[in-house]
């Protein structure tokens, strides 16, 4: 709730959940969820986390634009 990076990648997040509905767009609070936070690694916020068949598949540290967004989750 505090993140300003995280606030300002929400409108991109939004759009990207739009443009694909089967994906799953899970956002955790990092001070309420510190165990989760620590089993993926996290080390900055925003982390973004590309989980398929809840394997890893990639990580992003900072705040991403859609464009990037997509092509995390294209490949």
């Amino acid at each position: 709730p505090w993140c300003g990076p995280c606030k300002q990648m929400l409108p991109a997040l939004e759009t990207l959940q739009a443009n694909n509905p089967s994906l799953v767009i899970g956002k955790v609070n990092c001070d309420e969820a510190q165990e989760l936070a620590q089993s993926f690694g996290v080390r900055a916020i925003p982390t973004l986390v590309l989980l398929k068949k809840g394997h890893v598949v990639g990580t992003r540290v900072g705040a991403q634009s859609l464009d990037s967004l997509t092509k995390f989750i294209t490949g």
